[in-house]
């Protein structure tokens, strides 16, 4: 980096989560090659799916929504939506 740069700018508002390989709090690695160290990922994750699939979809929900759709599709339809442009790119190495 150049010399001028201040380095906590660059930290805070350059740095991305894939720049991150650990992270330590109070002595203890949290956060190691990407994974975070104090729970299993991927148990988390078949946790969160089985509760989500026990809990049914609400059939009179479902067929609300589907009447409701072309309705809300078309309001849509002749919208122009530019294309987004951030106000600022912080980092310019992508």
């Amino acid at each position: 980096m150049a010399p001028e740069a201040d380095p906590r700018e660059l930290l805070v508002m350059r740095a991305r989560s894939g720049d991150v390989d650990t992270v330590i709090i109070d002595g203890e690695v949290v956060y190691r090659d990407g994974r975070p160290t104090r729970f299993d990922l991927e148990a988390v994750g078949r946790e969160v799916a089985a509760a989500l699939a026990a809990v049914p979809f609400p059939a009179e929900a479902a067929a609300r929504a589907e009447r409701l759709r072309p309705h809300v599709e078309d309001t849509y339809l002749d919208w122009e939506v530019p294309a987004p442009a951030p106000y600022t790119a912080y980092n310019a190495r992508e």
